[in-house]
Protein backbone atom coordinates (compact mmCIF):
# COMPACT_ATOMS: atom_id res chain seq x y z
CA UNK A 1 0.00 0.00 0.00
CA UNK A 2 2.77 2.43 0.79
CA UNK A 3 5.89 3.27 -1.16
CA UNK A 4 9.23 2.00 0.17
CA UNK A 5 10.10 5.44 1.60
CA UNK A 6 8.34 7.05 4.56
CA UNK A 7 5.19 9.02 3.83
CA UNK A 8 4.96 12.69 4.65
CA UNK A 9 2.26 13.91 7.02
CA UNK A 10 0.41 15.44 4.06
CA UNK A 11 0.51 12.14 2.12
CA UNK A 12 -0.81 10.30 5.17
CA UNK A 13 -3.60 12.88 5.47
CA UNK A 14 -4.67 12.39 1.84
CA UNK A 15 -4.54 8.61 2.19
CA UNK A 16 -6.77 8.92 5.26
CA UNK A 17 -9.28 10.95 3.21
CA UNK A 18 -9.26 8.33 0.44
CA UNK A 19 -9.81 5.54 2.96
CA UNK A 20 -12.65 7.47 4.65
CA UNK A 21 -14.40 7.95 1.31
CA UNK A 22 -14.07 4.25 0.57
CA UNK A 23 -15.26 3.18 4.03
CA UNK A 24 -18.30 5.44 3.68
CA UNK A 25 -18.99 4.05 0.18
CA UNK A 26 -18.87 7.56 -1.26
CA UNK A 27 -17.54 8.66 -4.59
CA UNK A 28 -14.60 11.03 -4.32
CA UNK A 29 -16.85 13.78 -5.72
CA UNK A 30 -19.46 13.23 -2.99
CA UNK A 31 -16.82 12.91 -0.24
CA UNK A 32 -15.24 16.17 -1.43
CA UNK A 33 -18.59 17.93 -1.36
CA UNK A 34 -19.36 16.72 2.17
CA UNK A 35 -15.93 17.61 3.57
CA UNK A 36 -15.26 20.83 1.67
CA UNK A 37 -12.15 19.42 -0.01
CA UNK A 38 -11.42 20.01 -3.68
CA UNK A 39 -12.38 16.91 -5.64
CA UNK A 40 -9.42 17.46 -7.96
CA UNK A 41 -7.08 17.14 -4.96
CA UNK A 42 -8.66 13.81 -4.01
CA UNK A 43 -8.35 12.51 -7.57
CA UNK A 44 -4.70 13.60 -7.66
CA UNK A 45 -4.08 11.81 -4.34
CA UNK A 46 -5.74 8.67 -5.67
CA UNK A 47 -3.58 8.78 -8.79
CA UNK A 48 -0.40 9.23 -6.72
CA UNK A 49 -1.45 6.43 -4.38
CA UNK A 50 -2.15 4.00 -7.22
CA UNK A 51 1.31 4.67 -8.66
CA UNK A 52 2.92 4.26 -5.23
CA UNK A 53 1.25 0.91 -4.53
CA UNK A 54 3.04 -2.26 -5.52
CA UNK A 55 1.21 -3.69 -8.53
CA UNK A 56 1.76 -7.29 -7.35
CA UNK A 57 -0.50 -7.01 -4.29
CA UNK A 58 -3.40 -8.93 -5.83
CA UNK A 59 -1.11 -11.51 -7.41
CA UNK A 60 0.34 -12.45 -4.02
CA UNK A 61 -3.05 -13.26 -2.48
CA UNK A 62 -3.39 -16.83 -1.33
CA UNK A 63 -5.91 -18.99 0.43
CA UNK A 64 -5.39 -21.23 3.41
CA UNK A 65 -7.02 -24.54 4.15
CA UNK A 66 -9.46 -24.44 7.05
CA UNK A 67 -10.28 -27.58 8.97
CA UNK A 68 -12.78 -27.63 11.81
CA UNK A 69 -12.89 -30.57 14.16
CA UNK A 70 -14.31 -30.87 17.64
CA UNK A 71 -10.97 -31.90 19.11
CA UNK A 72 -9.08 -28.91 17.72
CA UNK A 73 -11.49 -26.23 18.82
CA UNK A 74 -10.50 -26.21 22.51
CA UNK A 75 -11.88 -22.84 23.67
CA UNK A 76 -11.36 -21.00 20.38
CA UNK A 77 -14.00 -20.69 17.69
CA UNK A 78 -11.50 -19.29 15.22
CA UNK A 79 -7.71 -19.42 14.94
CA UNK A 80 -5.89 -17.35 12.31
CA UNK A 81 -2.32 -18.34 11.50
CA UNK A 82 -0.95 -15.06 10.13
CA UNK A 83 2.69 -16.09 9.79
CA UNK A 84 4.81 -18.77 11.38
CA UNK A 85 4.80 -17.97 15.07
CA UNK A 86 1.93 -15.48 14.93
CA UNK A 87 -1.50 -16.86 15.70
CA UNK A 88 -4.70 -14.96 16.46
CA UNK A 89 -7.07 -17.04 18.56
CA UNK A 90 -10.67 -15.82 18.87
CA UNK A 91 -13.33 -17.11 21.24
CA UNK A 92 -16.15 -16.34 18.79
CA UNK A 93 -16.36 -16.58 15.04
CA UNK A 94 -15.95 -13.04 13.63
CA UNK A 95 -17.91 -11.60 10.74
CA UNK A 96 -16.61 -12.25 7.22
CA UNK A 97 -16.17 -8.48 6.76
CA UNK A 98 -13.92 -8.27 9.82
CA UNK A 99 -11.86 -11.24 8.66
CA UNK A 100 -11.49 -9.69 5.20
CA UNK A 101 -10.36 -6.38 6.73
CA UNK A 102 -7.79 -8.10 8.98
CA UNK A 103 -6.44 -10.15 6.08
CA UNK A 104 -6.22 -7.06 3.86
CA UNK A 105 -4.40 -5.06 6.52
CA UNK A 106 -2.06 -7.94 7.34
CA UNK A 107 -1.17 -8.55 3.69
CA UNK A 108 -0.26 -4.86 3.31
CA UNK A 109 2.24 -5.15 6.15
CA UNK A 110 3.90 -8.35 5.04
Amino acid sequence: MTPPHALTAKQQEWIAHLEQAQQQNLSLQEYARRTGIKASSLYAARKWRSKARPQTATASMSFAEVRMTGASLDSAACVLHLTPGIRLQLSVLPSPQWLAAVCAQWSQRS
